[in-house]
C-alpha cells in the first residue's frame, strides 16, 4: 500500500498515512506499506506483522496499537543522512 501525497518534492508536507488499523487482532503477511510521513497509523488493538516493509520518512509506525512485528524491514524513503531510531 503506497500513499503518494507528500512524496519528495511536494510543497507542504503533512501527515499522510498509508494504512490505518483500528480493528482488533489483525494479521499481515508479506505486506508493504510506503509513506512519506506517518506511513503506518495503528490506532488501537493487538495486531501481528511478519515478512512486512515499511518505508517512510518521519514516524514510521505510531499508534496506541498493542502490535507485534516479526521480521519487518523499515526503510527511509529517501538517501538522507537521517537516523532511523527505533523505542
Amino acid at each position: 500500500m503506497q500513499n503518494s501525497f507528500n512524496l519528495v518534492g511536494s510543497q507542504s508536507i503533512a501527515p499522510a498515512p498509508a494504512a490505518a488499523i483500528y480493528g482488533d487482532k489483525s494479521v499481515f503477511f508479506k505486506c508493504g506499506f510506503v509513506s512519506y510521513q506517518d506511513t503506518l497509523f495503528d490506532s488501537k488493538g493487538r495486531h501481528y506483522f511478519k515478512d512486512c516493509y515499511i518505508g517512510g520518512e518521519v514516524d514510521f509506525i505510531y499508534g496506541s496499537g498493542q502490535s507485534y512485528y516479526e521480521v519487518i524491514y523499515l526503510t527511509p524513503t529517501t538517501k538522507s543522512d537521517n537516523i532511523l531510531m527505533i523505542y
